[in-house]
């Protein structure tokens, strides 16, 4: 395991500058690339002295082709945001000018969608008050701000699962923070943490609605995520939520290091009715999740079975753009945890990351720079949430 890989859970202990550092170096290396691309020819590129090199070509080629999708697609995301800040779900449509996208998602999910949105800019490195995008991250934390409820809790709880566009809300709101500490945001990251612990089962973990008695992983991993970024950030923390979750994970993890839903053996999740088209083996998403909150948890990669076990599962299903094997959410979780376990398995996945999301974004009309819905999720999340991963997936891939 490479050294980098060891401390970047803890990285962002100081965060602007070493966000604008990384950035910073990140543009001239993308500008050096593409110079260098500009100034060859198909032959030069025939030339190259051996397959090693042949292949650092190529990817490199196409990393510059990613930073140019996620530019893309956080343009699109930026035309199709609502006035009030966020984005909606089935109503981004209204900012359409030449023609109507097609994919609206369920009204119940656009306080999680716009976290997710969020987290696509930030991701980029673009905050409130850095970048061309920063009216629209601005308009979007505002509207966070002003949707979180006295207890903490992001938007309403109309829907049942409301714990994970909570979680995710909470994630974009610590991200802002950390990557700028800017006052107005610590008081409602550090709230919506508060209400992340009350949302936990005593001594064990997440699911639906506060302390519901039941617990599953996909809920659990995107609460460590908000958590971690928490901590990172300098906002206090609840040390059992950290133990809760782990004991939880813990059991719901077989010999294999594949990590069930709410039990062994019984994921990934599919929602009722997509389960022949999105068949769970094609996805090991509660996998990542768990390799990922592991690392998170300080469980050293170098030295766990479970997390080396659960890394090799995911080199064993590597995203592929064919319907049953479409899962954006895995892919962006993988992403995360395969860059926290080795160079080895963050190179491989990367690559099919790459392969798989590049030539799918949409390249005309007013869908140009978004991703079509395809996935097991996107009947639920539409447009906005699949534009909105796989941008956050394409920044983890190609930031490091």
């Amino acid at each position: 395991m490479s050294e980098g890989h060891a401390t970047k859970a803890s990285a962002r202990a100081v965060p602007w500058l070493a966000v604008s550092l990384v950035l910073n170096a990140l543009l001239l290396g993308v500008i050096a690339t593409m110079l260098a691309l500009e100034a060859s020819d198909e032959t030069q590129v025939a030339d190259a002295p051996d397959a090693d090199g042949a292949r650092a070509s190529g990817s490199l080629y196409r990393q510059s082709n990613a930073h140019r999708a996620i530019e893309r697609g956080l343009d699109w995301l930026a035309k199709h945001q609502s006035t009030d800040g966020s984005w909606d779900s089935d109503g981004f449509t209204a900012h359409c000018q030449t023609s109507v996208c097609e994919g609206k998602g369920h009204p119940l999910y656009d306080s999680g969608l716009t976290g997710l949105a969020l987290l696509a800019f930030l991701g980029a490195g673009y905050t409130h008050n850095y970048g061309k995008y920063k009216v629209n991250v601005s308009n979007g934390l505002r509207y966070l701000i002003a949707i979180q409820d006295p207890e903490g809790c992001f938007g309403n709880r109309t829907a049942h699962n409301f714990t994970y566009s909570h979680a995710i809300c909470t994630l974009a709101m610590t991200e802002a923070y950390a990557l700028t500490l800017f006052p107005l945001f610590k008081g409602p990251a550090q709230k919506g943490l508060e209400f992340v612990s009350k949302c936990r089962n005593p001594s064990a973990a997440w699911r639906y609605g506060v302390q519901p008695g039941d617990n599953d992983s996909s809920v659990t991993g995107w609460m460590v995520m908000a958590i971690k970024s928490g901590e990172s950030a300098g906002l206090r923390i609840d040390p059992d939520d950290y133990e809760g979750a782990r004991a939880f994970l813990e059991s719901v993890t077989d010999v294999d290091g594949r990590v069930g839903y709410t039990r062994r053996g019984n994921g990934p999740v599919r929602l009722e009715g997509r389960e022949d088209a999105f068949p769970g083996r094609f996805s090991e998403a509660l996998t990542a999740v768990g390799v990922l909150s592991r690392v998170f948890m300080r469980e050293d990669p170098a030295k766990s079975e479970k997390i080396e076990k659960g890394a090799d599962l995911l080199l064993a299903t590597l995203p592929v753009w064919e319907p049953p094997r479409l899962d954006f959410t895995y892919w962006y979780l993988g992403t995360l945890a395969m860059y926290q376990v080795s160079w080895k398995h963050f190179d491989h996945w990367r690559e099919a990351i790459l392969d798989a999301v590049i030539e799918t974004q949409e390249t005309e009309g007013d869908e140009k720079g978004s991703w079509a819905p395809k996935d097991a999720w996107g009947d639920e999340g539409g447009r906005v949430y699949s534009t909105a991963v796989l941008t956050m997936t394409l920044n983890a891939a190609t930031r490091h």
